[in-house]
């Protein structure tokens, strides 16, 4: 070079990836230069999404959640130590809801006006 410094570039296979001549060397070249994908990756998608697109994207997979295994997740986290009485409402609740889909998964996304208006139907018919 023009200032008398010498400089030198290491070898770097098809994919970009530093040569070493050391097998262990490599294996740290090859994960690092996966860490650094990842993170690209990840700038990547966040400079694409605004934050509303990101909230939706999150309440998109939210609505992919079983609501009925929510609803006993719930149940059990708020009271575990209530009430004999309370306890009785949540689990006739709950096997009301299994009832309304059969046993089957209810998606959130699936909640909508005419859902719950079927479901207080259902409940109205058997008198609860």
């Amino acid at each position: 070079m023009s200032d008398g410094k010498a400089y030198y570039r290491p070898k770097r296979d098809t994919n970009g990836v530093i040569m070493c001549r050391s097998q262990k060397d490599q294996e740290a070249c090859i994960f690092a230069d996966k860490v650094r994908d990842f993170r690209q990756h990840k700038y990547d998608n966040q400079t694409l999404y605004t934050d509303t697109e990101a909230e939706q994207a999150a309440q998109n997979e939210r609505s992919k959640c079983d609501f009925i295994q929510y609803f006993a997740e719930l149940k059990e986290k708020r009271h575990k130590n209530s009430s004999k009485s309370i306890q009785v409402n949540w689990n006739r609740e709950l096997a009301l809801l299994k009832l309304y889909t059969g046993g089957k998964p209810l998606l959130f996304g699936r909640i909508d006006l005419n859902l719950i208006e079927d479901y207080k139907d259902l409940q109205i018919a058997l008198n609860c």
